[in-house]
């Protein structure tokens, strides 16, 4: 989880709440971040998340990140 923080992070955006459960024996990463106004594009913004988790998933070899937004 903190891996995925600083990924988060380094895309200059802010981590409000991050938590990790089980499920089905899989782990699921929730995180809820916050982004300047300016900022305001979600689907570029998402696709910057995507990119930097799928960096993540490689560099560990896990299954990949599967992520949704609101």
């Amino acid at each position: 989880m903190a891996r995925v923080c600083r990924a988060v992070e380094e895309l200059r955006l802010r981590v409000i709440t991050a938590s990790v459960t089980s499920v089905a024996g899989c782990l699921m990463h929730t995180i809820f971040v916050e982004v300047d106004s300016d900022q305001t594009n979600r689907i570029q913004i998402k696709h910057m998340i995507e990119a930097a988790l799928a960096q993540l998933d490689d560099a560990s070899a896990s299954p990949p990140s599967v992520m949704s937004y609101y």
